[in-house]
C-alpha cells in the first residue's frame, strides 16, 4: 500500500517515474517459504501489480527495467518483524531529480491481521445490506491485485460510503441485487441516503 501511495504522490505531482524499487526481509514463517524459490513468483507479481497500478490507472507507461519488486529474503533474527525498503526515482520540474529512500518496520502477522479484520468488516457491512459480489473500494484498499485498481482516495470514499451504510454508485452499479427479501429499511435509507447527498453536491 505504501509503494501504491508513494507513486500515486510523484504522479500527483507532476512527476516522471523512472524507477521504483521494493524489497522486504523478515524471520515469520512466510518469508521462509519462500526460501523457496518456486512460491516466488507470484508474489512478486502481487506486489508489481501494486506498483504499477498507477500507471496503468493514468495510461503512463512502465519504463523498460523501471519497476523491481525483489525477492523477499529470510533472516531469522528478525522474527515477526517485517523490513520493508523503498526507492523512488523520478524527475520533477525542468528535469531536476528527484530520489525518495525510505525504510519501514513493522510487525508482519498483527499488522496484517488489522487489515483483514477491516475487509471482513466490509463485508460483513455489505451482507448486512444485501450487497453481493466483489466489494472494488475495499478490496482496492485492502489488496494488492484487486478486482479493479483504483486510486487510494477513491478507495477511501467507498470505504466510509460503505461503513456508514451509504450505497454508492458503484455499490448500486455492482453489488446491488434487488430480491423479495431484501432488508429494504436498510437499503431504502442507504440509498435516500446517497441521492440526497447527489442533489447537494449538484448544487456546489
Amino acid at each position: 500500500m505504501l509503494s501504491q501511495a508513494i507513486r500515486e504522490l510523484f504522479f500527483d505531482r507532476g512527476m516522471n517515474v523512472q524507477f521504483h524499487s521494493q524489497t522486504n526481509h523478515g524471520g515469520n514463517t512466510d518469508f521462509l517459504n519462500m526460501e523457496d524459490a518456486s512460491r516466488l513468483e507470484s508474489k512478486r507479481i502481487s506486489k508489481e501489480n501494486v506498483i504499477c497500478s498507477q500507471n496503468d490507472l493514468r495510461e503512463i507507461e512502465v519504463p523498460t527495467d523501471g519497476i523491481y519488486a525483489g525477492p523477499s529474503s529470510y533472516t531469522p533474527f528478525h522474527g515477526d518483524n517485517k523490513v520493508a525498503h523503498f526507492r523512488v526515482e523520478g524527475t520533477g520540474f525542468g528535469g531536476a531529480p528527484v530520489v525518495f529512500d525510505a525504510r519501514l518496520s513493522v510487525q508482519d502477522s498483527p499488522n496484517s491481521a488489522g487489515v483483514v479484520i477491516d475487509a471482513v468488516r466490509y463485508l460483513k457491512t455489505a451482507h448486512d445490506m444485501g450487497l453481493v459480489g466483489s466489494l472494488r473500494g475495499p478490496s482496492a484498499a485492502t489488496q494488492k491485485t484487486p478486482p479493479t485498481q483504483m486510486m487510494l482516495s477513491e478507495a477511501m470514499t467507498e470505504c466510509e460510503a460503505l461503513a456508514g451504510r451509504q450505497l454508492t454508485h458503484s455499490l448500486e452499479t455492482h453489488n446491488l441485487l434487488w430480491t423479495s427479501d431484501q432488508p429494504n429499511d436498510v437499503i431504502s435509507e442507504a440509498t435516500s441516503r446517497t441521492h440526497s447527498e447527489d442533489v447537494s453536491s449538484s448544487k456546489l
